[in-house]
Protein backbone atom coordinates (compact mmCIF):
# COMPACT_ATOMS: atom_id res chain seq x y z
CA UNK A 1 0.00 0.00 0.00
CA UNK A 2 1.57 3.09 -0.91
CA UNK A 3 2.21 5.74 2.14
CA UNK A 4 -0.18 8.30 3.02
CA UNK A 5 -1.45 10.30 5.81
CA UNK A 6 -5.08 9.80 4.48
CA UNK A 7 -6.51 7.03 4.90
CA UNK A 8 -7.48 6.53 1.52
CA UNK A 9 -8.62 3.12 0.93
CA UNK A 10 -12.07 4.75 2.14
CA UNK A 11 -12.00 8.19 0.84
CA UNK A 12 -13.93 7.11 -1.95
CA UNK A 13 -16.87 5.25 0.89
CA UNK A 14 -16.64 8.55 2.34
CA UNK A 15 -17.03 11.21 -0.27
CA UNK A 16 -20.01 12.92 0.02
CA UNK A 17 -21.26 11.95 3.65
CA UNK A 18 -22.36 14.33 6.36
CA UNK A 19 -22.49 13.26 9.85
CA UNK A 20 -23.93 14.49 13.59
CA UNK A 21 -22.88 13.61 16.46
CA UNK A 22 -25.53 12.69 19.33
CA UNK A 23 -24.72 11.95 22.88
CA UNK A 24 -27.85 9.24 22.83
CA UNK A 25 -26.81 8.83 26.77
CA UNK A 26 -28.74 11.37 27.65
CA UNK A 27 -32.04 12.40 27.23
CA UNK A 28 -32.03 15.15 24.72
CA UNK A 29 -29.85 12.99 22.61
CA UNK A 30 -32.12 10.09 22.77
CA UNK A 31 -34.74 12.76 21.50
CA UNK A 32 -33.11 14.00 18.59
CA UNK A 33 -32.30 10.69 17.56
CA UNK A 34 -35.70 9.59 17.86
CA UNK A 35 -37.18 12.22 15.73
CA UNK A 36 -34.30 11.84 12.86
CA UNK A 37 -35.45 7.75 12.98
CA UNK A 38 -39.36 9.13 13.05
CA UNK A 39 -38.71 10.62 9.01
CA UNK A 40 -35.66 8.08 8.39
CA UNK A 41 -36.12 4.64 5.45
CA UNK A 42 -32.75 3.24 6.73
CA UNK A 43 -30.94 3.07 10.10
CA UNK A 44 -27.56 1.43 9.80
CA UNK A 45 -25.21 0.54 12.76
CA UNK A 46 -22.70 -1.74 13.49
CA UNK A 47 -22.37 -1.07 16.84
CA UNK A 48 -22.28 -4.29 19.26
CA UNK A 49 -25.37 -5.95 20.27
CA UNK A 50 -24.85 -5.49 24.08
CA UNK A 51 -24.21 -1.24 23.27
CA UNK A 52 -27.21 -1.53 20.98
CA UNK A 53 -29.39 -2.78 24.19
CA UNK A 54 -27.66 -0.56 26.68
CA UNK A 55 -28.24 2.64 24.30
CA UNK A 56 -32.02 1.44 23.08
CA UNK A 57 -30.94 1.39 19.76
CA UNK A 58 -32.08 -1.65 19.08
CA UNK A 59 -34.87 -3.03 16.00
CA UNK A 60 -37.72 -3.46 18.85
CA UNK A 61 -36.41 -0.07 20.54
CA UNK A 62 -36.56 1.58 16.85
CA UNK A 63 -39.57 0.31 14.91
CA UNK A 64 -41.86 1.51 17.08
CA UNK A 65 -40.98 5.37 16.38
CA UNK A 66 -40.84 4.06 12.81
CA UNK A 67 -42.75 1.29 11.67
CA UNK A 68 -41.38 1.22 7.82
CA UNK A 69 -38.00 1.63 9.02
CA UNK A 70 -35.19 -0.37 7.49
CA UNK A 71 -32.92 -1.50 10.34
CA UNK A 72 -29.26 -2.74 8.98
CA UNK A 73 -26.90 -4.20 11.36
CA UNK A 74 -23.21 -5.68 10.42
CA UNK A 75 -21.54 -7.38 13.50
CA UNK A 76 -18.40 -9.37 13.45
CA UNK A 77 -19.96 -12.66 14.47
CA UNK A 78 -23.49 -12.63 13.76
CA UNK A 79 -26.23 -12.27 16.11
CA UNK A 80 -26.50 -15.87 17.66
CA UNK A 81 -23.69 -17.63 19.84
CA UNK A 82 -21.12 -17.33 21.93
CA UNK A 83 -19.04 -14.15 20.19
CA UNK A 84 -21.79 -12.30 19.05
CA UNK A 85 -21.14 -9.65 21.22
CA UNK A 86 -17.37 -9.86 20.61
CA UNK A 87 -15.95 -6.95 18.25
CA UNK A 88 -14.10 -8.26 14.85
CA UNK A 89 -12.18 -6.77 12.49
CA UNK A 90 -11.50 -7.31 9.02
CA UNK A 91 -8.19 -8.71 8.96
CA UNK A 92 -9.28 -10.91 11.78
CA UNK A 93 -12.63 -11.75 11.42
CA UNK A 94 -13.00 -11.77 7.76
CA UNK A 95 -9.97 -13.17 6.27
CA UNK A 96 -8.21 -15.38 9.39
CA UNK A 97 -11.84 -16.71 10.79
CA UNK A 98 -13.13 -17.79 7.64
CA UNK A 99 -9.71 -19.57 6.43
CA UNK A 100 -9.21 -16.96 3.39
CA UNK A 101 -5.98 -16.13 4.85
CA UNK A 102 -4.97 -19.86 5.09
CA UNK A 103 -5.44 -20.08 1.03
CA UNK A 104 -4.20 -17.24 -0.34
CA UNK A 105 -1.05 -16.46 1.80
CA UNK A 106 1.64 -18.35 1.77
CA UNK A 107 2.80 -20.30 4.61
CA UNK A 108 5.67 -17.74 5.80
CA UNK A 109 4.11 -14.45 5.79
CA UNK A 110 1.89 -12.24 4.09
CA UNK A 111 3.38 -11.31 0.05
CA UNK A 112 3.12 -7.41 0.71
CA UNK A 113 0.86 -5.07 3.15
CA UNK A 114 -2.46 -6.12 4.50
CA UNK A 115 -5.02 -5.22 1.19
CA UNK A 116 -7.18 -2.90 3.76
CA UNK A 117 -10.86 -2.82 3.87
CA UNK A 118 -10.59 -5.93 1.57
CA UNK A 119 -13.76 -7.44 3.72
CA UNK A 120 -15.14 -4.57 5.21
CA UNK A 121 -16.31 -3.72 1.38
CA UNK A 122 -18.21 -6.94 0.19
CA UNK A 123 -19.60 -7.06 3.63
CA UNK A 124 -20.85 -3.29 3.82
CA UNK A 125 -22.23 -4.66 -0.39
CA UNK A 126 -23.61 -7.50 1.35
CA UNK A 127 -25.26 -5.45 4.27
CA UNK A 128 -26.39 -2.59 1.09
CA UNK A 129 -27.54 -5.52 -0.95
CA UNK A 130 -30.23 -6.63 2.40
CA UNK A 131 -31.29 -3.13 2.38
CA UNK A 132 -32.84 -2.91 -1.11
CA UNK A 133 -34.00 -6.59 -0.59
CA UNK A 134 -35.81 -4.20 2.38
CA UNK A 135 -36.87 -1.50 1.01
CA UNK A 136 -38.40 -3.65 -1.45
CA UNK A 137 -40.30 -5.81 1.00
CA UNK A 138 -41.58 -2.90 2.78
CA UNK A 139 -42.79 -1.39 -0.98
CA UNK A 140 -44.85 -4.08 -1.04
CA UNK A 141 -45.72 -4.75 2.42
CA UNK A 142 -45.95 -1.31 3.59
CA UNK A 143 -43.71 -2.32 6.86
CA UNK A 144 -39.71 -1.87 7.44
CA UNK A 145 -37.50 -4.77 8.47
CA UNK A 146 -34.71 -5.69 10.05
CA UNK A 147 -31.53 -7.09 8.17
CA UNK A 148 -28.42 -7.85 9.10
CA UNK A 149 -24.69 -9.41 8.19
CA UNK A 150 -21.41 -10.18 9.49
CA UNK A 151 -17.65 -10.29 8.83
CA UNK A 152 -17.28 -13.36 9.22
CA UNK A 153 -20.88 -14.87 7.55
CA UNK A 154 -19.53 -12.69 4.17
CA UNK A 155 -15.98 -14.31 4.91
CA UNK A 156 -17.29 -17.97 5.01
CA UNK A 157 -19.07 -17.16 1.67
CA UNK A 158 -16.29 -15.68 0.12
CA UNK A 159 -14.09 -18.92 0.81
CA UNK A 160 -17.09 -20.98 0.51
CA UNK A 161 -15.41 -23.56 -2.32
CA UNK A 162 -12.51 -24.24 0.03
CA UNK A 163 -14.60 -24.53 3.36
CA UNK A 164 -16.74 -27.40 1.40
CA UNK A 165 -13.79 -29.07 0.17
CA UNK A 166 -12.22 -29.88 3.77
CA UNK A 167 -15.77 -30.71 4.54
CA UNK A 168 -16.06 -33.42 2.59
CA UNK A 169 -12.54 -34.78 3.27
CA UNK A 170 -10.30 -33.15 0.53
CA UNK A 171 -6.73 -33.33 0.84
CA UNK A 172 -4.81 -29.82 1.58
CA UNK A 173 -3.24 -27.88 -1.15
CA UNK A 174 0.34 -27.57 -0.56
CA UNK A 175 0.83 -23.92 0.41
CA UNK A 176 4.03 -21.87 -0.92
CA UNK A 177 6.41 -20.01 1.02
CA UNK A 178 6.69 -15.83 0.39
CA UNK A 179 9.79 -17.03 -1.92
CA UNK A 180 8.76 -19.26 -4.09
CA UNK A 181 5.01 -16.88 -4.73
CA UNK A 182 7.47 -14.82 -6.05
CA UNK A 183 7.88 -12.12 -3.15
Amino acid sequence: MPASDLPYTFQADNRNKKSVAIDVKTAAGYEILSRLVARADVFATNYRLSALSRLRLTYDDLAPIQPRLIYALGTAFGEEGSERDKPGYDAVTYWSRSAIESQVFPVDGWLGPFPYGSGDHPSGMALFGAILLGLYERQKTGRGCKVSTSLLANGAWANATMLQAQLVGRRGIRRKTAKSAGA
